[in-house]
């Protein structure tokens, strides 16, 4: 069989599983569209049909990207339950069949496409608005536990700072660098307490509507979920945006132009939680991301 042929028999295999329909349609659609008939491909007899032998690899698929999503999203798979999960899960991997070699990739999109197919705000009431937008906002926070586990981290790397609780307050230059595996969300609602019932099967306390800044890290190959400030936010953002080590003075210039602080006040601010935030793995100190 050529190069070409080959090709044509993936394709015509991968059309099958993942476009949406029943098995005759997807064997139908494959064959128009590359030119290969079922029979020339897959083998039936008494027992077992060529369309049942196909509807097993389409079925097989499909379950097991499921079981993926489900291993990525235990949070939201606990919030909803297994039969909305895969409701959801399936319509999601029909409209958005995988692209890539990495299981990473393969919820990238859920959380948007969650957001599209739930109802407008206006048809629903707050109760149920909040309801419908937990799903969403449970998703980014697993992918940014996904992303902070797939990320280079700090183990094995001395970071403990040689400065002391007053060298920030010294006028001295002090420069810092967020965590390598630190992520930044900006959610609708504070979730850290939910998802943390959710993992532990406690009974869910349903949060209200209120924009929460998020920072997700790994330390000591724990993740760790930590609610901040919006001040605390922008000056890690503007941390995590350099790719050098940053002053901290350039820092607290940024984060008061975003925050309409006065500068002063922040700086006070943010040097008292500097230290805290180098124990929570939100940023270190420049110089000390190198191997020992």
């Amino acid at each position: 069989m050529s190069e070409a042929s080959i090709s044509n028999v993936q394709n015509w295999l991968k059309t099958i599983l993942v476009s949406p329909g029943h098995v005759p349609e997807k064997i139908s659609r494959a064959e128009d569209s590359w030119k290969l008939k079922a029979q020339e491909l897959v083998k039936g007899d008494e027992n077992v049909s060529r369309e049942t032998r196909i509807g097993i690899y389409a079925m097989g698929y499909m379950l097991r990207l499921l079981e993926c999503m489900q291993a990525d999203l235990p949070s939201l798979y606990a919030f909803w339950g297994p039969s909305l999960f895969d409701l959801f899960g399936k319509a999601y991997i029909l409209q958005h069949p995988s692209q890539s070699y990495s299981l990473y990739d393969l919820t990238a999109g859920f959380a948007d496409f969650l957001d599209r197919t739930r109802p407008p705000d206006e048809l629903i009431d707050r109760e149920n608005s909040v309801q419908y937008a937990i799903p969403a906002e449970l998703v980014r926070m697993e992918r940014a536990r996904l992303a902070a586990i797939l990320s280079k981290g700090t183990e094995g790397i001395e970071t403990v700072s040689s400065l002391g609780f007053f060298s920030f307050f010294s006028g001295e230059q002090t420069s810092f660098q967020a965590h390598p595996a630190l992520q930044l969300l900006v959610q609708k609602m504070p979730l850290v307490d939910l998802y943390r019932q959710l993992m532990q099967d406690e009974e869910p306390t349903i949060p209200d509507f209120q924009t929460t800044y998020i920072a997700v890290t790994r330390l000591h190959f724990r993740i760790r979920f930590h609610e901040i400030s919006e001040q605390q936010f922008h000056f890690l953002s503007y941390l995590q945006s350099r790719d050098q080590p940053t002053d901290l003075q350039e820092a607290i210039h940024y984060t008061a132009l975003q925050t309409s602080q006065d500068k002063a006040d922040l700086l006070s601010t943010i040097c008292l939680w500097l230290p805290n935030a180098i124990d929570m793995g939100l940023l270190v100190e420049a110089g000390l991301l190198s191997p020992t």
